[in-house]
């Protein structure tokens, strides 16, 4: 069985879709977002090991934090009608 050799284009698609996928990883393990709750860390860890298979290298995941944020106290909403005029 012969390999078929890539075209110019889809070596080219394949280099967006990787920058895209860093990019997205880079979102994903920004404060807020990875360490708000343990499916977006694990979602984080994810793609840190999807982009460590393009990149040829050992991923380094995220320590999970002490303290979700989601698991944080919430300040009260303010509303319309709770702000005396």
């Amino acid at each position: 069985m012969s390999k078929k050799r890539r075209t110019h284009k889809e070596c080219l698609q394949c280099i967006e879709s990787i920058k895209s996928l860093k990019q997205m990883t880079e979102t994903q393990c920004s404060d807020g977002n990875a360490n708000h709750d343990p499916i977006m860390h694990g979602m984080a860890n994810g793609m840190i090991f999807a982009l460590s298979l393009f990149e040829a290298g050992t991923p380094d995941y995220l320590e999970a934090p002490e303290v979700w944020l989601c698991d944080l106290p919430q300040p009260e909403k303010i509303s319309a009608s709770s702000v005396k005029g």
